[in-house]
């Protein structure tokens, strides 16, 4: 299921010469989870609970890779210094205390307002998707 409330960015792979990537990932459906990010890895950008999508254009849900396995060597395969992932920006701070969360993205909101306008904004974009522009 697509989500609308994501934040899709792109993002260069930066490795040190010691520390590697200094990530770890995980599989999902839908790509591939950042389940451990060094300083080093923060600062260029990535950080824990983002999902890689795409690695060089190549897409990395299971479904299209053919299974879990394939998604992994996939992934492995093309992970290098300077490869270009999407990614959809996991949430800033997964044990913040909010009142409302989006079951989506995870976004917290201190009160109801934003979040319902949270939550029509994707459903706009995702009717718009389906049903297309209205005509005039």
């Amino acid at each position: 299921m697509k989500s609308y409330c994501s934040v899709l960015r792109q993002q260069v792979l930066v490795f040190d010469q010691k520390e590697g990537s200094g990530l770890s990932f995980s599989p999902a459906e839908e790509g591939i989870f950042v389940v451990r990010a060094s300083d080093v890895a923060t600062q260029h950008g990535l950080k824990v609970g983002d999902l890689i999508v795409a690695i060089d254009s190549v897409p990395l849900a299971a479904r299209v890779c053919g299974g879990q396995a394939r998604q992994e060597a996939t992934f492995h395969e093309r992970l290098r210094d300077g490869a270009v992932v999407d990614v959809l920006e996991g949430p800033a701070h997964q044990t913040e205390s909010v009142n409302f969360r989006c079951p989506d993205c995870w976004r917290g909101f201190d009160s109801w307002p934003p979040c319902l306008q949270h939550h029509l904004a994707a459903w706009r974009m995702e009717r718009l998707e389906t049903e297309g522009l209205p005509s005039d």
